[in-house]
């Protein structure tokens, strides 16, 4: 049975899990005429039989539930996993010249802005995601510094994807929400951190820039069309 769990199609593991379910409910009207087979009027030989269907039917309930459980599980698991592999095409992918330009052009509206960018753990893909990141901020007359490489994560919890994070000023939160929403699902997964910067004399945007996003259940994805209408209208922020 388990190693049907592994090979069945989503469909035939639900189709399993309600006959599973029907099993069980048969089982309780079993219990319930094995109980009936008891009265004394009966004969020795249907009592008999009567306590076998009994003690069957009881019996079923438990394993039906442990492998309705078993099911539910695997069907969770490739749900997840399915939904990983469909962001994971969406992020961390190579934008082309009119997705650059387009992002380039939206991010413009808060050209001026200063903006520091860092990474932890440095890799091969942490740089690409930075220098992506740098490439639109430089085309969108941001003030970017270069990447920083750490050598040890930066405060907080560790980053996944990237992090946005900013000053308590209005113009550095307005930049740094807006940039979050140009961002996710297109060069990167990431989140904005609302925790503001120290320092506020600096006005300033930061981005923390982690290793691949994952789990699931820590970030929040954008469908392509809603960042296709932010990206569209930059005058609602």
């Amino acid at each position: 049975m388990l190693s049907y769990l592994d090979t069945a199609s989503i469909d035939l593991l639900r189709i399993a899990r309600i006959a599973i379910l029907a099993v069980a409910l048969a089982s309780m009207v079993g219990a319930v005429l094995g109980v009936a087979l008891q009265r004394a009027t009966l004969s020795p030989t249907m009592q008999r039989c009567g306590w076998i269907l009994l003690v069957l039917c009881l019996a079923i309930p438990p394993l039906s539930l442990a492998l309705t459980f078993s099911i539910d599980s695997e069907i969770g698991l490739r749900q997840q996993t399915a939904m990983l592999k469909s962001r994971e095409r969406v992020a961390n992918r190579t934008l082309s010249r009119n997705e650059k330009d387009r992002l380039s052009a939206s991010l413009a509206l808060f050209s001026g802005q200063t903006v520091e960018t860092s990474e932890f753990p440095v890799s091969f893909e942490s740089d690409w995601i930075a220098n992506q990141i740098q490439a639109l901020l430089d085309k969108a007359l941001w003030i970017a510094s270069p990447v920083s490489r750490l050598s040890a994560p930066p405060q907080g919890a560790l980053v996944q994807g990237f992090r946005v994070s900013a000053t308590a000023d209005d113009q550095s939160q307005a930049a740094a929400g807006f940039l979050v929403g140009v961002l996710n699902g297109t060069v990167s997964i990431g989140s904005f951190d609302p925790l503001p910067l120290p320092d506020p004399d600096r006005p300033r945007v930061r981005i923390d820039i982690g290793d691949r996003p994952a789990p699931l259940s820590n970030w929040v994805l954008r469908s392509e069309g809603a960042a296709a209408a932010l990206v569209a209208s930059p005058a609602e922020w």
